[in-house]
């Protein structure tokens, strides 16, 4: 409330905040798929001290968020697969994002267990490689044009 010559006034929003900017992943643009790697985040307005915040890298939550400063924070990036991910940041309340900000690194195949095969099929293969992912995302091999009948995802280095 505001007195001014006798006469009272109510004023419900006063002042705000400048919205968090989320400026740029300053420290690294991609992770293994396995994740719980640091990634410092570059912004500004981030606040005074730890609000709390909230940190997303396309569509999962970040494992951590260490505030660091009113321009830096540390997100520890959680697993996942593919490119082109964007960083989503929750700081006071206020959503800020940046598209296309961080990507994992693309799955890759070494070696296989046999190198020839009969025609017939119906033969176990071991594809081992690096960046296969943390859980089983419904995985598929192709040898040539010929699809596998089944994959199962064994680990991050290794589907059958």
């Amino acid at each position: 409330r505001i007195s001014l010559l006798q006469r009272e006034s109510e004023v419900t929003l006063l002042y705000s905040y400048d919205s968090p900017v989320v400026v740029k992943s300053a420290s690294r643009s991609n992770s293994p798929a396995t994740g719980s790697v640091s990634l410092t985040v570059s912004g500004q307005n981030f606040g005074s001290f730890d609000y709390s915040s909230t940190g997303r890298t396309g569509g999962t939550a970040a494992e951590a968020l260490n505030w660091i400063s009113d321009s830096s924070i540390i997100v520890k990036v959680s697993w996942g697969i593919k490119q082109a991910k964007a960083l989503e940041m929750n700081l006071l309340g206020r959503d800020s994002s940046v598209t296309n900000a961080y990507s994992y690194d693309t799955p890759r195949a070494v070696a296989i267990n046999i190198l020839n095969l009969p025609t017939t099929g119906a033969l176990s293969i071991t594809v081992t490689g690096s960046n296969l992912g943390f859980a089983d995302y419904s995985p598929s091999v192709r040898f040539g044009s010929s699809a596998s009948a089944v994959t199962v995802w064994v680990s991050d280095s290794s589907v059958v």
